[in-house]
């Protein structure tokens, strides 16, 4: 896409932070969960009726989801998908661990904070991942802002969705930490703040905040905001290792339902290798089937091929969590990546 310029100013980008923020979509979100085993496949029945939220609902990125339904991958599995409908970002957990839905795609980082806050959830395919060009996060500052380095920012503000999030506050974190600094942690932790996501950039220009982190990319915040400077990426600091996302269900609907779930992640990852090769296909059926799409925005996102999880990537977050380095510090020290996700029923292993 070629950079152009705002066309209403920062109001036109506020409006399309917030469909981010509001159709929230399968990238950025919650967990998995239980079902009534009533209608499985697994037990004998000819559909099995699986729950997910929001399909389509993003804005910005095309997602795995009602692509594996609209080329008929869901159907090829005896799968019939049921749409609950977009469901705010903070009840995602509620959503999964009362039935409401059946999977979600979740951050790896957050499934572990969710695993060891004492849900009983489990990242059982990696969904979006994170390359070069594709990231999950863009931190931002004002073309004459003298933060130029990790150093520079520690102990300044920086605005986040989530003061507390794994992501959000924990790629500043690290950006910091690998620099170096005599700041106290305690200091930089001060420096956090909640934000909503949709006038993150107002708060950037009002001079309330030093520093934002939105979840876009490199390229889209030269698209959006052409005026504001990239301090880093989450690439840049984490690499492939720190922005993938994951299908997660609970425990209980894996032990219940295990050939549901081998047969979501065979049609899961039916599509996103399709979508990896079909980048343009990808995008036409989205603009089509989609609830919302912002065409200024609309990009595909890089899937795993085979939704084979990324041992290395869990574990970047525990030992991130576990540094006292970060916003968040492990209740379990001893937590361990099979603890919070399994490959036991992806059938690409």
């Amino acid at each position: 896409m070629k950079t152009q310029k705002r066309k209403t100013g920062s109001r036109t980008a506020v409006i399309f932070l917030a469909l981010i923020l509001a159709f929230g979509a399968l990238g950025l979100t919650a967990c998995g969960g239980s079902s009534d085993d009533s209608t499985s496949a697994d037990a004998g029945g000819d559909t099995t009726v699986i729950k997910l939220s929001g399909l389509g609902g993003d804005p910005t990125r095309v997602d795995a989801a009602i692509i594996a339904q609209e080329l008929g991958y869901f159907a090829e599995e005896g799968l019939e998908v049921e749409d609950v409908g977009v469901i705010d970002i903070p009840q995602h957990v509620s959503a999964v661990a009362s039935g409401t839905v059946d999977t979600i795609s979740l951050m790896t980082s957050e499934g572990l904070t969710a695993v060891d806050g004492g849900a009983d959830i489990v990242q059982v395919a990696t969904d979006q991942t994170t390359t070069e060009d594709k990231q999950h996060m863009t931190f931002l500052v004002l073309p004459d802002s003298d933060i130029k380095t990790g150093t520079d920012l520690a102990g300044k503000r920086i605005g986040t969705a989530s003061a507390s999030g794994g992501c959000t506050a924990g790629f500043p974190l690290e950006y910091i930490r690998q620099a170096g600094t005599d700041v106290p942690i305690e200091d930089i932790r001060a420096g956090l703040q909640s934000i909503p996501e949709e006038t993150l950039v107002t708060a950037l220009e009002a001079g309330d905040t030093d520093a934002i982190g939105v979840h876009l990319t490199k390229a889209q915040t030269e698209i959006l905001y052409p005026d504001l400077r990239v301090l880093f990426t989450d690439y840049d600091i984490l690499g492939e290792d720190g922005g993938d996302t994951g299908w997660f269900f609970t425990r209980e609907y894996t032990e219940e339902n295990p050939e549901t779930v081998t047969k979501f992640i065979r049609a899961i990852t039916k599509a996103q290798k399709w979508i990896n090769e079909n980048n343009e296909e990808a995008l036409d059926i989205y603009r089509e089937k989609a609830i919302a799409v912002n065409d200024d925005l609309l990009w595909v996102a890089h899937f795993s091929d085979d939704g084979i999880n990324n041992p290395a990537g869990a574990q970047t977050w525990i030992d991130l969590f576990s540094s006292g380095d970060s916003s968040i510090t492990l209740k379990n020290k001893d937590i361990k990546v099979e603890d919070f996700t399994t490959d036991e029923f992806n059938p690409n292993k």
